[in-house]
């Protein structure tokens, strides 16, 4: 446990909320002076028997699990934000009180956020540079390549035994540090779990999630996804549901869309309170 993370507990001074619900806060640390890396601090608030209750089943807080299984999805391989460590305000897991994950800042791009100022058809946000990548990854054949790629993305999580019930492009930031192609990082722990084997019907879940969301910016993206979760799993025969991909994930755009759109909404307002 890293007992200098406990400040930001009753201390956000100079912090950036991003989100901020009943149960949870997030929030980003600034780089200070002395040469400390920007932090992304996740604050779980555990007042509710919902959350008590979650901790007692794993045995430990949230924010000690999220830093394990963040260790562990970097010991596979998987990318994901550097973990700093874990922190907790709580007397047993039992009472009511807080913990939290810290991980070093990821300069990325939001995919969910690239896909939702596309669907909407607003300016990306930046300076002129950024703004110029962030519209070119989106156009349509670059498009294409990141759907394809972020198709090898989610079979590689299957292959390796990772399955989280909230895989979706929320959770996915995207780098481009390889030669302009799009590199995928994991994020958000809570609901991540390893298993011998990642079965049928929950990578279908992962997969249509997933495509449900592309599927907003381009309606075939579920070809380009399919092709490039089907090279790197080919004992998935994924290639011969694809029509069942697609009627799927179709019924999940509004959904979708509408979780989405609502999830910024309170991003902004929890930005605007912060800054007033």
């Amino acid at each position: 446990m890293n007992s200098a993370l406990a400040k930001y507990f009753d201390d956000l001074t100079g912090g950036v909320i991003i989100r901020q619900d009943e149960d949870k806060i997030i929030v980003k640390i600034p780089a200070d002076k002395n040469g400390t890396a920007a932090l992304f601090v996740k604050i779980y608030i555990h007042e509710s028997l919902r959350s008590r209750l979650r901790n007692v089943l794993n045995g430990k807080t949230a924010g000690k699990r999220d830093h394990q299984v963040c260790l562990s999805l970097q010991a596979l391989g998987i990318r994901v934000p550097k973990p700093v460590g874990y922190c907790d305000d709580q007397t047993n897991i039992l009472a009511a009180g807080k913990s939290l994950f810290a991980a070093q800042w990821l300069d990325g791009k939001s995919l969910a956020a690239l896909i939702q100022r596309k669907s909407r058809q607003t300016d990306f946000k930046g300076e002129a540079g950024a703004k110029e990548n962030d519209s070119r990854l989106m156009e349509k054949n670059n498009f294409s390549t990141l759907c394809t790629r972020l198709g090898g993305f989610v079979a590689t999580l299957h292959n390796k035994g990772v399955y989280s019930k909230d895989l979706n492009v929320g959770n996915v930031m995207i780098g481009t540090e390889n030669k302009g192609l799009p590199e995928f990082f994991l994020l958000d722990y809570e609901n991540v779990w390893f298993k011998k084997q990642v079965g049928r019907n929950k990578s279908l879940n992962n997969i249509i999630q997933v495509c449900a969301a592309l599927m907003q910016v381009n309606e075939s993206a579920y070809e380009d996804f399919s092709s490039g979760y089907a090279k790197a799993r080919p004992q998935f025969n994924i290639l011969e549901l694809k029509g069942y991909i697609r009627e799927k994930a179709k019924r999940l755009q509004v959904l979708w869309k509408e979780k989405i759109d609502g999830n910024f909404d309170k991003i902004a307002e929890a930005l605007k309170t912060r800054n007033t």
